[in-house]
């Protein structure tokens, strides 16, 4: 048992509308909050917790089938993502993440659709979660400096849209490095003009980040919330010499989504287009 949601891990979730709307207290939209039928979707989640806060706001790399489609509207392409094991083709020869368990679908990659949902602090039963080695966990902060670089450059039309061919047939299997690699190697010429990482991203010190590890594993051996300590508020106040979230002071946070999460990733079936999640988000704006 552990307290959900860890860091670093792949986990089915679906929006909770009822509770999405909860703190609006009115009736008339918690009666169309109840008519919706939220789909499953599976995302890569980051987060740093505490169990004594209620919620948690975290961020959901979605998990998709195939490479992202060009998008010249939001400045993406087929190069911005990360396939996951046993998937081995990126059109720049992207290394791979590798789970600890083989994800239940084929074609896999986390895609540039990133949202940030708050999930509920429990108690769960982590031995079907799905989780990265930390050497992979090490690389998201590069990664996601690169797409950011990548992105900027495709804003300025300092470089081309990469596209994808058709994911071959036995990419399930074979493809390296070599086999893909790629004529663009994007560097920052001036140092002053890096790009900070993307906003979705949580900037979290390493010295914190390996507290945080220590009190996970001892909470791992917790089967019940420690009564006698204070709770703390559904807020991030706490945790900003941990984090630095974009969104910390944005009153949109009383109704940002509220997910279910689940790690038996068996449940979800076929894995829905990350556009639909997206539909389902913007119909809670209130």
């Amino acid at each position: 048992m552990a307290y959900a949601p860890p860091v670093a891990v792949f986990a089915a979730f679906s929006i909770d509308p009822v509770a999405t709307v909860e703190a609006l207290q009115d009736p008339s939209v918690t009666a169309i909050a109840r008519m919706m039928s939220p789909r499953k979707y599976v995302g890569f989640i980051y987060d740093v917790i505490s169990k004594s806060r209620p919620r948690h706001r975290c961020t959901f790399s979605v998990v998709n089938r195939g490479l992202p489609e060009i998008s010249k509207k939001r400045f993406i392409d087929a190069s911005m993502c990360v396939p996951i094991s046993p998937t081995t083709y990126h059109p720049l020869g992207r290394e791979p993440f590798h789970p600890n368990k083989l994800l239940p679908w084929k074609d896999l990659y986390t895609a540039d659709t990133r949202v940030t949902l708050r999930v509920v602090t429990k108690l769960m039963d982590t031995r079907p979660a799905v989780t990265i080695s930390e050497q992979d966990l090490n690389r998201i902060y590069r990664i996601a400096v690169e797409d950011a670089t990548h992105q900027r450059k495709l804003a300025l039309g300092q470089v081309p849209f990469i596209d994808g061919p058709p994911i071959p047939s036995d990419a399930q299997t074979s493809g390296t490095v070599d086999d893909y690699s790629s004529e663009f190697d994007y560097e920052v010429e001036d140092p002053g003009d890096e790009p900070r990482p993307p906003e979705w991203f949580p900037q979290i010190d390493p010295e914190a980040f390996a507290e945080h590890r220590r009190r996970l594993a001892a909470l791992d051996a917790s089967t019940a919330p420690n009564s006698d300590e204070e709770e703390e508020p559904d807020s991030d106040d706490s945790f900003s010499s941990l984090s630095t979230w974009s969104l910390k002071e944005n009153p949109a946070y009383m109704t940002m989504p509220i997910v279910n999460v689940e790690y038996d990733l068996s449940t979800v079936g076929e894995l829905n287009d990350p556009q639909l999640l997206l539909d389902e988000m913007a119909a809670l704006e209130m």
